[in-house]
């Protein structure tokens, strides 16, 4: 009599029973298709009837990993191995054994590189800082002789005639006009004040010059570093401190193994950022935490080929580069089969024959897809936001909160 092997899972996609063998829909119940292939052939080589039992859900009760009903499955005898690779758990060992590895199955944090702007001040960037200390020593020696120069035309001109008009294009020998001066001249606005002297014209001539070429580095550089993406988050640390935001599939083994995590560093990210107290947790569907690592500042936790379909069909060629992962979870999976099982040598034999014969590696190829490539990141337009301006606007703040006490203070002394 021909024995009858039964084949366990779980999977989320009614439609999955469909498309088991035609590699469509890989996003879908991607672990359960490539391990329900790698389980049929291990039955096949064995010369055996299938039979399958498919759950519609992980529940996790009581017990660390203790997973309901696929475990009770095995405990029962109704499945003698599993179309769902497991992630590996000690706490398992008394229901069910493991046999191997057989799907490159990876779960990580995905996020893109986040652009300059939102780690570090753009406008200190665009200079060394040897190049911005050659810059206050060129506008501070530059200081001194335009007052001496602005003084000396003073006295010359102005008792001689009060009445001519050269008098009233020369700036009186003040701190406050000579440093409006050479911010004039910084920013390339013009002035109109205008030196009468050979020395204050060519002082003038030179300097104008010089700033009219750090005005182009400048504003040169701002736009390729607007361009520019920071590489500053490479850790679960960085995860931590930065101001990433942070979210996860909404599936109960994520939920689960998120919860239970007992490293100090990961139990921190879980409590702060993604189940803080008292708040809603941040565990949202596939779709909306890819569309999030698109548009906002977010990682996102999520099995990597299913995330990489998604990215495949709504990302833009250039919204792919600066795509990256960190790990999180340091869980493998693998498939199982009853404990104690009469076919355990036939099960262990069987599977290395298929990974020997290329089985497995071309069910991985089919399956298990990488993160699109970039490879179109010039030429592209980036849209400037006021998180990239705040720096402007701060400056601008405390320029227009000066100018009003200084305006309050006259106003006072006036009355």
């Amino acid at each position: 009599m021909e024995e009858v092997i039964t084949i366990g899972g779980v999977i989320f996609d009614p439609d999955t029973l469909e498309h088991m063998w035609d590699f469509r829909n890989t996003h879908l119940d991607v672990l359960t298709k490539s391990s329900y292939i790698i389980a049929h052939e291990i039955t096949r080589v064995m010369n055996a009837s299938i039979a399958y039992r498919m759950h519609y859900a992980w529940d996790y009760h009581g017990n660390r990993s203790e997973i309901d009903p696929l475990m009770q499955d095995f405990i029962s005898g109704l499945t003698d191995i599993s179309g769902t690779v497991i992630a590996g758990d000690t706490t398992r060992l008394h229901i069910v054994e493991y046999i191997g590895s057989t799907t490159p199955a990876s779960v990580a944090f995905l996020l893109k590189e986040p652009p300059l702007s939102t780690v570090y001040n753009l406008y200190t960037l665009t200079f060394g800082t040897d190049v911005w200390i050659a810059c206050g020593l060129l506008i501070l020696l530059a200081f001194i002789p335009l007052q001496m120069i602005f003084g000396w035309e003073w006295v010359l001109t102005h008792p001689a005639d009060t009445h001519d008009n050269r008098c009233q294009m020369i700036t009186r020998s003040n701190l406050s006009d000579t440093t409006l001066f050479q911010v004039e001249m910084i920013c390339q606005q013009g002035t109109n004040v205008v030196p009468k002297s050979i020395s204050g014209r060519i002082l003038v001539l030179i300097l104008l010059i010089a700033f009219m070429f750090l005005y182009t580095s400048f504003s040169g550089n701002i736009v390729a570093l607007l361009q520019s993406t920071s590489d500053s988050i490479q850790t679960l640390d960085d995860l931590l401190t930065s101001r990433i935001k942070l979210g996860a599939e909404n599936l109960a083994y994520a939920k689960h193994y998120f919860s239970v995590e007992e490293e100090p560093l990961r139990k921190k990210i879980y409590n702060t950022k993604l189940a803080p107290k008292g708040q809603q947790n941040n565990f949202i569907s596939m779709k909306k935490g890819i569309e999030k690592v698109r548009t906002e500042f977010y990682a996102f936790h999520c099995e990597l080929t299913s995330a990489t379909q998604i990215i495949r069909k709504t990302f833009r060629e250039h919204e792919r580069c600066g795509l990256k992962t960190i790990p999180f979870l340091s869980i493998l999976a693998h498939n199982v089969i009853k404990k104690n099982s009469t076919f355990r040598d036939f099960f262990t034999v069987s599977i290395r024959k298929l990974g020997e014969f290329g089985i497995e590696r071309r069910v991985a190829r089919k399956m298990f897809a990488s993160l699109p490539v970039c490879d179109k990141s010039s030429g592209i337009f980036v849209a400037v936001g006021i998180s990239d301006c705040y720096f402007v606007f701060l400056l601008f703040g405390v320029g227009a909160t000066i100018s009003e006490s200084h305006v309050q203070i006259a106003i006072a002394r006036v009355d």
